[in-house]
């Protein structure tokens, strides 16, 4: 077997109308090395969520994971409780927590997360865009909201009694936020293109 040039897989990607494939693989190659895929710089402007939602697998689990309400089951309800606690939003009093905006925010505060892709995606799944441009990758939710703490009066000998924190707490989630996350750099995720045909777009 003849080694694959990774060099020419952009337009190998053109050639079969894989634009953001190439784009993503162009920005690869031209961005500084390093060891480990965190620590490159993230592209947010190759990839749209409009565009993914365009490809049927993907907008199947997207839609899947907003009818079954996945930031509300509990898995979602633990890790909340742990971002409440990170963010020392439990407290006394009622508090907003509000959408992450920054990167490294986001990813600090995902709840949960879907796949999309797996092993046998890759081997068999559809060749297009989608794939060559991530692969498997995964959807990740974000939550804003507000957490009240419950009060309750605590008896006292004499005088109004003061009202102390139960422990408990009312999260109310009032927006949910949706984004995707993929690490480009694992040479493993590669699509087989090694049968590709640059010119006549054949498999």
């Amino acid at each position: 077997m003849s080694k694959l040039d990774i060099t020419k897989l952009p337009t190998v990607m053109r050639s079969n109308n894989w634009e953001r494939g190439a784009q993503l693989m162009e920005k690869w190659f031209s961005d500084p090395s390093n060891s480990s895929p965190s620590n490159g710089i993230a592209s947010t402007d190759i990839i749209t969520m409009d565009w993914v939602l365009g490809f049927s697998r993907a907008r199947q689990v997207y839609d899947t994971l907003i009818a079954e309400r996945i930031w509300l089951n509990e898995a979602a309800r633990r890790e909340i409780v742990k971002l409440l606690k990170r963010k020392n939003a439990l407290g006394s009093g009622k508090q907003r927590f509000l959408l992450p905006r920054m990167l490294q925010s986001m990813e600090n505060e995902a709840i949960q997360f879907r796949v999309i892709g797996g092993n046998m995606d890759m081997l068999v799944g559809p060749m297009d865009d989608l794939r060559a441009a991530l692969g498997n990758f995964t959807f990740r939710l974000v939550v804003a909201g507000t957490v009240e703490a419950e009060m309750t009066e605590k008896k006292v000998a004499a005088g109004p009694a003061p009202k102390v924190p139960t422990g408990n707490y009312l999260v109310t989630i009032e927006e949910v936020g949706i984004y995707v996350k993929d690490s480009y750099g694992n040479l493993s995720k590669l699509p087989n293109l090694q049968g590709l045909n640059a010119v006549t777009r054949d498999l």
